[in-house]
């Protein structure tokens, strides 16, 4: 069971990573992690700006296919560990 839990978030970090160099580039440029976490501070001027910004470059999408490469990694692990297991 150890290894199996273990072989899951090897995979999700292995996918995380991967989703990052697949996904994480706007224009030829790599977006840095800080830019792809959502901040809870949309409040004012700045926060509404940098929401515009963000739905512009499509952060959005970015983020949720890094996330998805993640879970996707993640299920491999899972499938590995447990064919591992046996």
């Amino acid at each position: 069971m150890k290894r199996m839990v273990v072989r899951t978030i090897l995979g999700a970090i292995v996918g995380l990573v991967a989703g990052y160099f697949l996904f994480g580039e706007v224009a030829g440029v790599r977006l840095s992690i800080t830019d792809l976490i959502p901040s809870g501070s949309a409040s004012g001027i700045g926060g509404a700006v940098r929401n515009a910004a963000g739905r512009l470059a499509g952060l959005d999408q970015i983020r949720q296919n890094i996330l998805l490469s993640g879970a996707a990694g993640a299920g491999v692990g899972l499938v590995t560990g447990a064919v591992r297991k046996r």
